[in-house]
């Protein structure tokens, strides 16, 4: 097989696979509801707007998500702490906009475990930022925990369970 007609073949098979991930669909069910389907996550929102040029999805009003479990974990950064986990994440904010895979959420974030059988602990902050193909996000600008163990009387973080596996 000659070299451009096999890089022309490999770039029509690989093509579906990308377009499938990068993939926004907007669903409008009715005023003052809207729904985003994006790179797995489904997204819930007062008003929605996606713009074709750019790419860009908007989403604002009492936006909430669920980022879904990973076989290779989600990671959140928080000032000098990381939460790990392998268990869907809620997500709620005041707006949240979808690019090139990058998520990013403002206003009165929080971050909870989906499970209701996991304990009850939050992250709550300003600003995240979310790569969502590899499930790497950092939240930043007031970060509060809740539900989650003091530290040790050495100083040490105690060992405790978010539906994630680590934190440290």
């Amino acid at each position: 097989m000659r070299p451009a007609l096999s890089v022309f073949l490999l770039a029509m098979l690989l093509a579906p696979a990308f377009a499938q991930t990068d993939r926004v669909e907007l669903v409008s069910e009715k005023p003052g509801h809207a729904e985003a389907r994006v790179f797995g996550v489904v997204l819930h929102a007062e008003e929605a707007r996606f713009n074709r040029e750019t790419g860009e999805l908007l989403m604002r009003g009492r936006v909430h998500a669920t980022l879904p479990a990973r076989e290779d974990h989600t990671v959140v950064r928080y000032g000098a702490g990381v939460v790990l986990t392998s268990q869907p994440i809620g997500l709620s904010a005041d707006r949240v906009t979808v690019r090139n895979g990058l998520l990013q959420a403002s206003g009165n974030i929080v971050l909870l475990p989906v499970d209701e059988d996991l304990p009850k602990v939050q992250l709550r902050g300003d600003e995240l930022s979310m790569f969502l193909k590899i499930g790497d996000a950092t939240l930043r600008g007031n970060v509060r925990t809740s539900g989650f163990p003091v530290e040790s009387p050495v100083g040490r973080p105690m060992t405790h369970i978010f539906p994630p596996d680590i934190i440290k």
